[in-house]
């Protein structure tokens, strides 16, 4: 039985084994195919002689096709006389990358073509004396063709030279793209880490106010606070910069629970929130501070009852997600929220310039005793 169980398994195996060997060999010849593809700058390259042959073989026969006679086999002189020139000149792309790859000096460069240039002339000149077999012409006839083909010369490393020239460019601009990329994530990052200290900083600040007048108010607090801890640490090791806005307000709502076991009845809060904008996406830890702040000015100094609004609206105009923190406290003039040591909102607005790159923001809105009011607009697609 078990024979029969081996004879019958190795006809599977050498099938798979077949299988496999036919799917290489089918990748080995696709590789190749597409190895034999020239790029496009050879096929305009090629494109562009095959042209000039058919307009010289075109011009060589103006007056047979003047007269109604088409001559094919100036077609095929044309090619015989001018191909090999093309293929001579070909060479130029790997001596234009050897220049690039060795930094060779310009003077060096320009003595290395001129020099090239005479032998190419030479060369092609060589070949049309040979393929046309013109008669005998004096010394200045000759000039003409050879001065032409040091032209040809210099149009085609020309060209080849600022082909190397724009692709460097290219690869230096994205060089440069990536650093900057590299630079905004690292800073996004620092400020992150600057901001999340300062949140725990200043809420383990709130619940301890909370131990000496209240046990159980902080100690419900303290829960509180594992859940919002949770949160932070949860974007921070997943690297989420940008949460849905109902994640964000959750954890706000987190926040402004533990903050009422502290202010009482001084602190209401009202929500304007447009349901059919919790899916938009927003900076993890960007709403928090700035309801921190009006906490810490409208309400934490004063024993009188405050509101706190918190709304979110799709402008009409430009369709950008809007979310206004809005307090009913003295306010400030624009001169000492720009002096403000705190850390906060400048963050707010700095993480919303690098990663919106201009098309996020934060508006600060408040004059003395009218209140303040904070307002971040986003985008509402990536």
């Amino acid at each position: 039985m078990t024979q029969s169980c081996s004879s019958h398994r190795i006809p599977a195996f050498r099938r798979k084994t077949s299988r496999s060997a036919v799917f290489l060999r089918d990748t080995r010849q696709m590789t190749t195919t597409k190895s034999y593809i020239p790029s496009p700058m050879w096929r305009l390259y090629i494109a562009a002689w095959l042209s000039y042959m058919l307009v010289i073989a075109l011009v060589m026969q103006a007056d047979t096709l003047l007269a109604g006679r088409l001559d094919p086999s100036l077609f095929w002189r044309a090619f015989v006389s001018i191909a090999p020139s093309a293929a001579m000149l070909a060479l130029l792309w790997p001596l234009s990358g050897r220049f690039e790859r060795r930094a060779v000096p310009g003077v060096q460069r320009f003595v290395i073509h001129v020099l090239a240039a005479l032998a190419f002339a030479t060369y092609a000149h060589t070949v049309l004396v040979v393929t046309q077999n013109p008669p005998p012409h004096p010394l200045s006839w000759h000039l003409w063709p050879f001065l032409y083909n040091m032209m040809s010369y210099a149009v085609v490393a020309g060209v080849f030279h600022l082909v190397r020239a724009n692709a460097a460019t290219q690869r230096q601009a994205l060089a440069t793209q990536q650093a900057q990329t590299l630079l905004v994530a690292s800073e996004l990052g620092a400020l992150r880490s600057k901001l999340n200290p300062h949140f725990l900083f200043n809420t383990l600040h709130s619940i301890i106010a909370l131990t000496g007048r209240n046990p159980e108010a902080a100690e419900t607090a303290l829960f509180q606070f594992s859940n919002m801890l949770r949160y932070v640490l949860d974007t921070e090791r997943a690297g989420i910069d940008r949460v849905t806005l109902d994640a964000e307000l959750d954890f706000v709502r987190d926040y402004l629970e533990l903050e009422s076991l502290r202010l009482g009845e001084r602190l209401r809060v009202e929500w304007d929130l447009d349901p059919d904008l919790g899916d938009c996406l927003v900076p993890a830890l960007s709403l928090q501070p700035l309801v921190e702040n009006s906490i810490k000015h409208a309400f934490n100094p004063f024993t009188r009852h405050g509101i706190l609004r918190i709304e979110s609206r799709r402008e009409p105009a430009t369709g950008l997600l809007r979310v206004t923190v809005r307090d009913d406290g003295p306010g400030a003039t624009p001169a000492t929220i720009e002096a403000s040591p705190g850390l906060g909102i400048r963050t707010i607005g700095r993480r919303l310039d690098l990663d919106y790159a201009g098309r996020a923001a934060l508006r600060i809105d408040s004059q003395p005793g009218a209140g303040f009011a904070a307002c971040v607009t986003v985008p509402t697609t990536p």
